[in-house]
C-alpha cells in the first residue's frame, strides 16, 4: 500500500466520477475546492459543505446555510435546489442518476427531523418521514436503481420506497450503507458503549443477513466509525476502524485505521493504521484501485490518495 499527500486543511472528499478530480470543503472558511488527483490545479468553487459531484462530473450538490444548492461547473453559477423553513440541512446524498437528492432536514427548536426527498431542479418535494430528536436521523443511501433509500432512525436500519413512501425496518444498527451494484446494504451493530462492533451484510432482496467475521487481532473493544463506503464495483468496503488503547502523540490518541473488506472472501485488510479517530470517510476513485480520504494529524487534515 502507498500513499501521498495532495492537500492539507481538508474535510468531505468526494471523487469525480471521471476519475480527474476531488472535491473537498475546508473548515476554515467552509470553502469547497476542486484539485486534480495529482495534488496541482486547486481552485475555489463556493462556499459550502458536504460536496457531491452528478454523475457527468459538471455539477456539484452541496448544502449551506440551510440550503440544497448546485453549482454548475462550466459557468460558475449556483442554483437553490431547496432552502429550509425550519432549520438545518443535516446531510446530503445523491441518487446513482443523478436525479434526486436525499436530504436530512433537522430543526434544533422542535427537536425534530425529517427524511425528504427532492429533483435536483428542486421540483417533486416529498418528505418520507419525520421523527422527534433532530440528531435521530443519519446516514442516508441510494440503492443502484435509485428507487429505494435506507436511512438509519429510531426504529432501526429503515429503507424507504421513495415512489409510495412504503418502509421497512430490516434490522437494529446504523451506519447503513447500500452497494451501488447489487442489493446487499452494510451496516454495523453495537449492543452498548462496553461492546465492540459488528459488521452485517444484509441482502434487501433474499431478505437475510450475514456477519462478517472480524480479525483475532481485534481482541481489543473496537468500534466501526464514520459511514461505510463501497467501492463503484461493488467489490470492497471501506471503513474506519477506532480501538481501545492506541499510541498517544501531543495528547492524542492515534487508534484509528482504514480498512477494507473485500467482498469476494470477506477478508478485511487494513491500509493504514496508527491515525487520528477525527479521520474523515473515505471516497474512491471511478475505477476502485484507489481512496482518498482526510488524516487528521498536527492539528492539520491531509488529504491522502491511498493504493488499494
Amino acid at each position: 500500500m502507498t500513499s501521498y499527500i495532495i492537500e492539507h486543511r481538508s474535510a468531505e472528499p468526494c471523487w469525480s466520477p471521471d476519475g480527474k478530480s476531488i472535491v473537498f470543503s475546508n473548515h476554515e472558511h467552509y470553502g469547497i475546492y476542486i484539485i486534480d488527483v495529482s495534488g496541482n490545479n486547486k481552485r475555489f468553487i463556493v462556499t459550502g459543505e458536504s460536496p457531491k459531484w452528478t454523475s457527468d462530473s459538471q455539477q456539484i450538490i452541496y448544502r449551506w446555510a440551510g440550503k440544497i444548492c448546485r453549482v454548475d461547473l462550466n459557468s460558475d453559477k449556483s442554483f437553490t435546489v431547496f432552502e429550509s423553513e425550519k432549520g438545518d440541512i443535516a446531510e446530503i446524498a445523491l441518487s446513482h442518476d443523478s436525479k434526486r437528492v436525499a436530504f436530512i432536514e433537522a430543526d434544533s427548536k422542535s427537536d425534530t427531523a425529517a427524511l425528504c426527498i427532492s429533483n435536483v431542479t428542486g421540483s417533486d418535494f416529498k418528505c418520507l418521514t419525520e421523527v422527534r430528536g433532530h440528531l435521530h436521523l443519519r446516514r442516508i443511501s441510494w440503492s443502484p436503481d435509485s428507487h429505494w433509500l435506507v436511512c438509519g432512525t429510531p426504529d432501526g436500519i429503515t429503507v424507504f420506497n421513495v415512489r409510495t413512501g412504503e418502509k421497512q425496518i430490516i434490522s437494529h444498527g446504523g451506519e447503513p450503507s447500500w452497494c451501488p451494484t447489487n442489493s446487499i446494504i452494510a451496516y454495523v451493530i453495537r449492543e452498548d458503549f462496553f461492546s465492540s462492533s459488528c459488521l452485517l451484510l444484509y441482502d434487501f432482496k433474499d431478505q437475510k443477513s450475514s456477519s462478517v467475521r472480524l480479525p483475532e487481532s481485534w481482541f481489543a473493544i473496537h468500534q466501526i466509525r464514520k459511514q461505510l463506503t463501497w467501492s463503484p464495483n461493488g467489490q470492497f468496503l471501506a471503513f474506519q476502524q477506532v480501538k481501545s488503547g492506541g499510541k498517544i502523540n501531543r495528547g492524542r490518541q492515534h487508534n484509528c485505521s482504514i480498512c477494507v473488506l473485500r467482498l469476494n472472501d470477506k477478508k478485511i485488510i487494513p491500509l493504514l493504521e496508527g491515525l487520528e479517530e477525527s479521520t474523515s470517510r473515505p471516497t474512491w476513485s471511478p475505477d476502485s484501485s484507489k481512496l482518498a480520504a482526510c488524516l487528521a494529524g498536527n492539528d492539520e487534515y491531509y488529504l491522502h490518495v491511498v493504493y488499494n
